[in-house]
């Protein structure tokens, strides 16, 4: 997508209004993000969205991450640079005055009233973004149960999270294996950046698609 002032503007005014309704994290207006950036704007499919926000959560560091990654999807690294901005900016200057605030009335009995009801709020921000996750990526019922499996295991087994993404990793192994480059790789064709190769034997043909015949060389020993 072009990188121009409208969209970059766009892309600032949208995630500076959400954060400041993003109680309990980026993670909470996920929802909002979808509906927007999918259904509204079309930037991103549903498997694009639930992809980066996969990515958002095995990458080291916040979840505020997954913002990042639309805005580099739209607009390149000024998206991405403009949305992270747009996304913390607001709320840390609001959670500074928040904070003070919050410390002078601590003793209020409205302040344990409001701090009460924010929890319910935030627990049902953060379940309506698992719903959104769950109903874009589910796309198969292996992906179901693995969904299904973390959530009992985590809840009621408390193992560590590395096993889930183990079984979610090895899940997706036989689609790997019979890819189209894996099965060339495994016939002996190799990735060639340097040469054009046209045409191909029958042999690759019947065994790979049709893309590779324009980006991959031969290497069979005769």
């Amino acid at each position: 997508m072009k990188t121009d002032g409208g969209i970059l503007l766009t892309l600032a005014v949208f995630f500076a209004t959400t954060s400041l309704f993003a109680i309990g994290g980026a993670n909470s207006a996920v929802p909002e993000m979808h509906r927007y950036a999918v259904d509204v704007q079309h930037w991103l499919s549903d498997r694009q969205f639930s992809e980066a926000f996969a990515l958002a959560q095995i990458t080291p560091g916040p979840n505020v991450i997954i913002v990042t990654l639309i805005g580099y999807h739209v607009a390149g690294v000024a998206g991405g640079l403009i949305t992270t901005l747009a996304m913390c900016g607001p709320t840390c200057v609001f959670a500074y005055f928040v904070g003070r605030a919050s410390d002078r009335f601590k003793g209020a009995a409205w302040h344990g009233a409001l701090s009460r009801g924010l929890i319910p709020v935030t627990l049902g921000l953060l379940a309506s973004s698992a719903t959104v996750i769950a109903t874009t990526s589910d796309y198969s019922w292996l992906a179901m149960a693995i969904t299904a499996g973390t959530a009992i295991a985590a809840f009621f087994v408390r193992v560590h999270p590395l096993w889930a993404f183990a079984v979610a990793a090895s899940s997706a192994l036989p689609d790997w294996f019979n890819a189209p480059q894996a099965r060339a790789y495994r016939l002996g064709f190799w990735p060639c950046r340097r040469f054009d190769c046209p045409s191909f034997n029958a042999k690759l043909m019947a065994a790979t698609q049709p893309d590779l015949s324009k980006s991959r060389c031969a290497n069979i020993s005769t």
